[in-house]
């Protein structure tokens, strides 16, 4: 598995697997479908790696993901927690 890391201009330096595995709460990463491919490699494997994790993509959007577009999936995120381990759901504009 991919371990998630910083992108290599940052230095790529993995971050410890051990600190993201006490995480208990529900957790949503985000990513925009125009985003770099590393960006979507980091946050998969972030969700992959964090118990009760849920990755969305956002189609349509860059790393600058816009207001409207992210909106209403932290409302669905919020209103009804996370779905299961390591799911990935891509979002339509």
């Amino acid at each position: 598995m991919t371990q998630p890391s910083w992108p290599a201009p940052l230095g790529g330096v993995p971050l410890p697997a051990g600190r993201w595995t006490s995480v208990r709460v529900p957790a949503l990463t985000v990513t925009g479908g125009k985003s770099p491919a590393w960006l979507h490699h980091g946050m998969q494997a972030l969700t992959n790696i964090l118990p009760r994790a849920e990755n969305r993509i956002l189609e349509g959007q860059t790393h600058m993901v816009k207001p409207e577009a992210l909106a209403p999936v932290l409302e669905e995120f919020f209103s009804a927690g996370c779905g299961p381990a390591g799911e990935t759901r891509h979002t339509q504009p």
